[in-house]
């Protein structure tokens, strides 16, 4: 019997390196973070990465050279209550480089220049741009980051050289204006836009209404691109009616369909509908409007095929009759597969979102958001509220909530029966919002301004402005209260000084460089809230806990902490986590300003993100990043 020859194992090294460089393609789609740990396996790895080395690239145009140029970031270190950042520089390599051209895929067009409407450079960016077009060897998407949008030119250069190309425009104005009034382009470039069939995502910034749109209409480049399946406006008016006739697509591609500034409102659902196609979308989200009843006693029918539904319930914007008519939506509306509620406790029933949604559900956003005088302190959600979406969810994959800091230093052990829960649920992605220490600023900001004010209000005092018997015992009455507040903290002289410390820290230090280890003689952090605070009946009076901002340090370990516990032990899936400390949406923080100069206390919210290490043999430990001041500042680190 013959012995049949054993065939050699193929290896990843045997295959030729153009082959491999195109297997790191993909990677690199898929993880772009993945190269720079690809390239340190060896040196066949390390010359095939060189090959992916351009395949996302950034452009930004060069008033002092009228060029484009290759944008690169310097890490800028951490300096004195600042943390790290990066700027902005132009890179050694050209745009027209033959290697960047033949490599690169994903081509992201930015610019640094604000008033681009007044740019004198533009049409001979134009041709640039055209020029880099023609001579890139396969660009599948262009990103586009301008506020002035792409001319006719470049559109049709897109399509011709690249016709598999994606184009992504990110944020445009409108009014399109041109240097010297010249609307030629802007005209043309709007017609283009309307039949692109690159167009998949198209964003908008609207200012004003009293200018004619009919040089750029973009509400017809939403209603006619073929194949556009992301819009977003930013703008709180409707446009009068158009004098064109709208015409939809046979067939549109539109899902996703996002107004900022818009009320939800069975009026603007009608105006949108000349324009889409409402019972295709598969998501209708208006941010930062109103709420109107009206939206959800229609929505059932005009939305029919709606599966993604945020809303946000502030009672600012989300009156009682409102919150009625959500809660019987959320319980009659077809089956979801995202819900986002902000401000939602109290509104709509936790019971109700798992009995009607729990087995569709992938994504589930329940949030309540920081104020900074809560005379109820946070609200969370409880262990048995976790279960109950534990056990209703089987399909949920992404959820967020709410946990409430128990110190300045928070803890993996002071979480672990929420957390074991949450290991339970197998989440792809988890995002956990906790208290940034508002509260407590606010509370330091009074005290360090009115130390002495602890009067509680006095109704004979403020019924007339004579001077009468009555007013000396309550002037009486009120020293000795003051009096017994004051035994109360024994500590009352060191809180003052601490105090003093916290706010000098607040005016010096954001979020990614707090320090509260200072505060740490701070002797108690419970206080009754009655009037000294807030204007409420003394009856009702309740301890909560304020605690100090988290230092940055602290949050660094806490969020390692917290996603080795979680994901440590998988090793497949995205396994991310974020934890916002504070607000991270809002554009900026409540102004509180120190007493002393009347500067403003720094941005303390910190967002910080962590996610498996991208190497095998460093499984269980996690690479994780913070950001602060809305991501102007940021550092990077691994857990060990």
């Amino acid at each position: 019997m013959a012995t049949e020859t054993q065939q050699p194992t193929l290896r990843i090294t045997d295959l030729e390196l153009e082959i491999v460089s195109e297997i790191f393609h993909y990677v690199n789609d898929e993880s772009p973070r993945t190269l720079s740990s690809l390239a340190l396996v060896n040196s066949y790895f390390h010359s095939a990465v060189k090959l992916v080395k351009y395949h996302r690239t950034s452009i930004n145009w060069s008033d002092d050279q009228s060029t484009w140029f290759v944008a690169r970031k310097k890490f800028v270190p951490a300096q004195p209550n600042q943390p790290a950042s990066f700027k902005l520089l132009q890179s050694n390599v050209s745009c027209k480089d033959p290697v960047l051209l033949k490599r690169v895929r994903v081509l992201t067009v930015e610019s640094r220049t604000h008033d681009l409407w007044e740019w004198k450079f533009l049409p001979e960016a134009d041709r640039e741009l055209i020029d880099i077009l023609s001579k890139a060897a396969n660009i599948k998407v262009l990103i586009w980051k301008w506020v002035v949008a792409p001319s006719a030119g470049i559109v049709e250069a897109l399509e011709k050289y690249h016709p598999k190309a994606q184009l992504r425009i990110s944020r445009i104005n409108v009014p399109q204006i041109a240097h010297d009034g010249d609307t030629v382009r802007a005209e043309l470039a709007a017609k283009a836009l309307r039949k692109a069939t690159c167009l998949q995502t198209f964003a908008v910034r609207r200012y004003g209404t009293d200018d004619v749109l009919s040089t750029f209409d973009y509400r017809l480049i939403i209603s006619q691109a073929p194949n556009l399946e992301y819009v977003s406006l930013i703008g709180e008016h409707r446009e009068p009616e158009s004098g064109d006739v709208p015409r939809k697509p046979k067939h549109s591609k539109l899902r996703h369909l996002t107004l900022d500034g818009w009320e939800l409102s069975q009026a603007t659902v009608e105006y949108w509908s000349k324009y889409v196609d409402c019972a295709s979308l598969v998501s209708f989200k208006c941010s930062r409007g109103a709420l109107s009843s009206s939206y959800f006693e229609c929505a059932a029918n005009l939305l029919p095929s709606l599966e993604h539904v945020s809303l946000n319930l502030s009672p600012h914007t989300c009156p009682p009759e409102t919150a009625a008519a959500v809660q019987r939506y959320i319980a009659n509306c077809a089956p979801l597969t995202k819900l986002s509620l902000w401000s939602w406790m109290g509104k709509v029933s936790l019971q109700t979102i798992l009995d009607h949604h729990g087995r569709s559900l992938v994504s589930l956003q329940l949030h309540e958001r920081e104020e900074m005088m809560d005379p109820s302190g946070p609200k969370v959600m409880s262990l048995e509220d976790l279960r109950s979406i534990r056990t209703n969810c089987p399909n949920l994959k992404s959820l967020t909530f709410d946990l409430k800091r128990k110190s300045k230093k928070p803890s993996v052990n002071d979480y672990l029966p929420i957390l074991e829960e949450i290991v339970k649920m197998n989440l792809d992605t988890l995002e956990i919002y906790l208290d940034s220490g508002l509260p407590f600023l606010s509370v330091v900001n009074r005290f360090t301004q009115f130390p002495e004010d602890e009067a509680e209000d006095d109704e004979d005092y403020e019924d007339d402005e004579e001077y009468d018997e009555d007013d000396e015992d309550d002037n009486e009455e009120r020293t000795l209260n003051k009096n017994k507040n004051k035994e109360k903290d024994t500590n009352f002289t060191t809180r003052a000084v601490i105090y003093e410390k916290c706010d000098a820290m607040a005016r010096n230090s954001c979020g990614g460089a707090f320090d509260s280890r200072e505060l740490d003689s701070l002797p108690d952090t419970k206080y009754v809230l009655n009037s000294y605070f807030w204007d409420r009946d003394p009856e009702s009076d309740k301890e909560v806990s304020f605690h100090p901002p988290t230092s940055a340090d602290d949050i660094s370990t806490f969020t390692g902490e917290m996603w080795k516990f979680i994901y440590g032990a998988r090793v497949i899936g995205p396994r991310t986590l974020d934890l916002k400390f504070g607000e991270w949406e809002r554009k900026s923080m409540p102004n509180l300003s120190s007493l002393d100069d009347g500067a403003a206390y720094r941005d303390i919210r910190v967002w910080t993100r962590a996610r498996p290490h991208e190497r095998d043999d460093k499984a269980g430990q996690c690479f994780a990043e913070m950001k602060c001041c809305g991501g102007k500042h940021w550092k990077k680190w691994t857990t060990s």
